[in-house]
Order: structure tokens, then sequence, then C-alpha cells
């Protein structure tokens, strides 16, 4: 993504200011002045007054409760990118590549 703006907005985070590297008050502590930090081209924060850092896919993981892999399609249904389904497992044993002798 070129704006990662729209996803911290959708994930509730208020942001303001100019250039990459933007500021708001923490989602997670009582913040009074803004020690929430985001970049929005590419997608991390931090903040501050020791909460964290990370990626998008971070922030959606602390914020929902929920998992790592469920934030990453969360963050890419906001996107509206489509994902493409794990591929199947194979049932049965393992397949051999020639016969052992």
């Amino acid at each position: 993504m070129k704006d990662w703006l729209p996803i911290f907005a959708a994930l509730g985070v208020t942001l303001r200011g100019r250039g990459p590297w933007l500021s708001g008050r923490c989602p997670f502590h009582d913040d009074h002045s803004p020690s929430f930090s985001a970049n929005r081209t590419t997608g991390s924060w931090r903040c501050w007054s020791g909460c964290g850092s990370g990626s998008v896919f971070d922030l959606a993981a602390r914020l929902r409760g929920i998992p790592f892999g469920e934030a990453v399609r969360l963050v890419a249904d906001i996107a509206g990118v489509p994902m493409n389904p794990p591929p199947r497992r194979r049932s049965g044993p393992p397949r051999m590549w020639g016969t052992w002798r």
C-alpha cells in the first residue's frame, strides 16, 4: 500500500500531521498528549510512552485481541485486498520421490 492512514483510521486511531510520520493519542493508555506515532508509508507505529511498537498488523491484533493471522485478514479486508485461501494439505502418508533399495 502507498498510504496506510485509512487502515489506522479504520482501526480507530486518530492521527494528525504532515509527511510520513503522524502523531496522535495512544489507543492503549490514557493519553493527555500525543505519544503515538505512525508512519503512513510503511504502516509502522510506536508509542513513546512504552506501550510498544510494530506494524499495522500488530496494532490490529493488539487492539482487537485476535491472533496475528486473523489481523492480517482483517487488514486485508479493510484495504479491499483479496486473500487466497491457504493450500489444502494432502491426507495420508508423505509422498516418496523414487524407490528405496
